[in-house]
């Protein structure tokens, strides 16, 4: 039925890349690795163009690469493109909610603190001990 099965080959590779993409959205890891994998390949592609323009006729029926790589940027780097803005958003997402969640524990931490000192000040008036040498002063009249 189809001519040129490494054409779907190549966009059915795509989709894997973009599901695994989404579903690995909160391993680091992987995402890292997608991305890596999708800058090199989109690095090498004037080189795989120029294979693919010399090799053509062993897996296709007519040679797709142009000089200017247009096919190959529509089919192969395109995508990938996407993929990466993909990747890059959700790093940007995680690093806000750490932010947001770095801000938050800062907030109590500092909130615990302002109470245990003013806990502290309030014991030091109780017990008539107050700060900056009134207690001295108090004594001697």
């Amino acid at each position: 039925m189809y001519e040129e099965p490494w054409i779907i080959t190549i966009l059915v590779f795509q989709m894997v890349l973009l599901t695994l993409s989404i579903m690995t959205r909160k391993k680091g890891g992987i995402q890292a690795a997608l991305f890596v994998f999708a800058c090199v390949i989109i690095y090498m592609g004037e080189r795989l163009n120029a294979l693919g323009a010399k090799h053509w006729d062993r897996f296709a029926t007519q040679n797709y690469f142009d000089q200017n790589g247009s096919f190959f940027t529509t089919i192969v780097s395109g995508p990938l493109l996407v993929l990466l803005f993909i990747v890059l958003v959700n790093y940007l997402l995680s690093c806000v909610k750490l932010l947001v969640e770095a801000k938050r524990k800062e907030l109590k931490f500092k909130a615990r603190q302002r109470r245990a000192d003013q806990a502290g000040k309030e014991g030091d008036i109780q017990s008539g001990n107050l700060a900056g040498g009134d207690d001295k002063r108090g004594k001697e009249e």
